[in-house]
């Protein structure tokens, strides 16, 4: 795969500043959907079904995180070119009903995040975070053949 060119964003300017290192990077996420409850787990293409999708359900469930039967195959704008580089990705899908209603105003200020959808977004975030570092899991095996070539 030729090293990408695109300067538009910033997910692109971070693939080419580590592209010789991309095969390194075990897997992606990304949070940029504000600060509400998350309701579900995108796991990368091959891992639904396995040992380590039924430890992140038994893990998640009691805060509400369900398990998504579609794989996640582009992680957000962030992240996306590092999923288009051959990095396995997921995603936990956030509650956006609020995001717009003041994304980028002044009134977008810390006052206004409901505390509990926040300690239950970070508890899923670190959660499955914790789970990923503390599994031997090789996501990129994983994959099918035709997610792969992507």
């Amino acid at each position: 795969m030729a090293q990408p060119t695109d300067t538009g964003n910033g997910g692109g300017a971070y693939l080419r500043g580590i592209w010789t290192a991309v095969e390194q990077h075990i897997i992606a996420g990304e949070s940029d959907f504000g600060a509400d409850r998350v309701y579900a787990l995108g796991l990368p293409p091959g891992a639904q079904g396995t040992d380590f999708a039924r430890a992140a359900a038994r893990v998640l469930y009691p805060i509400g995180v369900l398990p998504s039967p579609d794989p996640e195959l582009h992680g957000g704008a962030d992240v996306g070119p590092l999923a288009e580089a051959g990095v396995p990705v997921f995603g936990l899908n956030q509650d956006g009903n609020r995001y717009f209603d003041l994304h980028h105003t002044a009134d977008d200020t810390l006052d206004k995040v409901d505390p509990a959808q926040m300690s239950q977004n970070v508890a899923a975030w670190a959660a499955l975070v914790w789970l990923i570092a503390d599994s031997e899991v090789d996501f990129r095996a994983m994959r099918p053949a035709q997610a792969a070539a992507h």
